[in-house]
């Protein structure tokens, strides 16, 4: 799939206030995908800032216009990115 028809898809979701999708809502919205497909679609468009990550198996659309406001006000795009930068954690050490 190219990324504006992505694009395209994702601009009529947000005009329906979907902006946060599990991979089996988004793969609904892009029609009949395989699934491991679809898991590796979604971790490219994470990689390329298309999605963002916001839990295991929730990824949100940053560029939605629909975005509830209070996650709007509380800077949930900058604390997102603050995430990602702590999200592995260190080797454990053998007990």
């Amino acid at each position: 799939m190219k990324r504006a028809d992505l694009s395209k898809m994702l601009i009529e979701a947000d005009r329906k206030s979907v902006w946060a999708f599990t991979p089996a809502t988004f793969g609904a919205l892009l029609g009949r995908v395989e699934p491991n497909y679809l898991k590796l679609m979604m971790k490219r468009l994470t990689d390329q800032g298309v999605l963002v990550r916001a839990a295991r198996g929730v990824y949100v659309n940053p560029q939605a216009r629909s975005l509830p406001f209070d996650i709007r006000r509380a800077g949930w795009k900058a604390s997102c990115r603050k995430r990602a930068r702590f999200r592995k954690s260190p080797p454990r050490s053998p007990a």
